[in-house]
C-alpha cells in the first residue's frame, strides 16, 4: 500500500513539472504584452540629486539634472518612435511602489517628461515593466546596460522570451543607440509574437 502511494505521489509530481512549459509560458507573455500595456521605468537618481542639494553642490547638481533629463528624453523619443508592438506608457522610478501596487493615477509622463494626469491605461489589462539603464541580473550576479522586460512584480522574464536587449552589441566596442535598442526590442517582440500565434494558447 505504501509503495503504491509513493508511486502515485511520484507520478503526480512528475506531471506537475511537465505542466510547466517554459516555451508556452513565454508565448503567453508575448500574447499578454500585445493586448496589455508596457510601462517604461525612467530613472532620476533621486538619492544622488538630494545629496548634492544637501551639500550645496549647485554646479554639479545642475550638470547632473541636465544629464538625467537628456538621457530620459532620448529614451522617451526612441521608444515612442520605434516601439509599435503595443501600448506603452512612461513613469519615474520613484513611482515604482505605486506601479507594483496597481496605483496608476497621476504617475504617467507626457512628452515633456512631467506628470500628465490625462494619461491613463485601460482597466484589467496585463501590465509589464520595461526597465532602462544599468540593470542588475541575479542570473549573472552583475549589471548590464540596456533594457529588460519584467512582469508586474518587477521580476525579469526568462528565456526563451526575448526579455532583454544589451546596450553593447556582439562587438564589445560598439554601443547601440537608444533608437537601435528600441527598434531591436520591437523586432524581437514582433518575431516572437509571430511564433507564438502559430502555436495553440494555454
Amino acid at each position: 500500500m505504501r509503495s503504491a502511494l509513493l508511486i502515485i505521489i511520484f507520478v503526480g509530481i512528475h506531471f506537475s513539472f511537465m505542466d510547466v512549459n517554459p516555451e508556452q509560458k513565454a508565448y503567453n507573455h508575448i500574447r499578454n504584452i500585445k493586448k496589455g500595456v508596457v510601462l517604461v521605468r525612467l530613472h532620476t537618481d533621486d538619492a544622488v540629486v538630494e545629496q548634492m542639494r544637501k551639500l550645496s553642490q549647485q554646479k554639479t547638481l545642475k550638470r547632473k539634472l541636465a544629464e538625467i533629463e537628456k538621457k530620459n528624453t532620448e529614451i522617451y523619443k526612441a521608444l515612442n518612435t520605434a516601439y509599435t508592438f503595443g501600448e506603452i506608457r512612461f513613469f519615474y522610478a520613484r513611482n515604482s511602489k505605486d506601479v507594483r501596487e496597481g496605483n496608476f493615477e497621476g504617475i504617467f509622463l507626457g512628452a515633456d517628461l512631467t506628470i500628465d494626469s490625462s494619461i491613463t491605461i485601460p482597466q484589467n489589462v496585463p501590465i509589464y515593466i520595461l526597465d532602462v539603464g544599468d540593470i542588475y541580473f541575479d542570473a549573472i550576479s552583475g549589471h548590464m546596460e540596456g533594457v529588460v522586460v519584467m512582469n508586474n512584480e518587477f521580476k525579469p522574464l526568462e528565456k526563451p522570451f526575448p526579455f532583454y536587449v544589451r546596450k553593447r552589441s556582439g562587438m564589445a566596442i560598439i554601443k547601440r543607440t537608444d533608437l537601435d535598442i528600441a527598434m531591436l526590442l520591437n523586432k524581437n517582440f514582433e518575431e516572437f509574437y509571430s511564433r507564438a500565434t502559430s502555436q495553440p494558447s494555454h
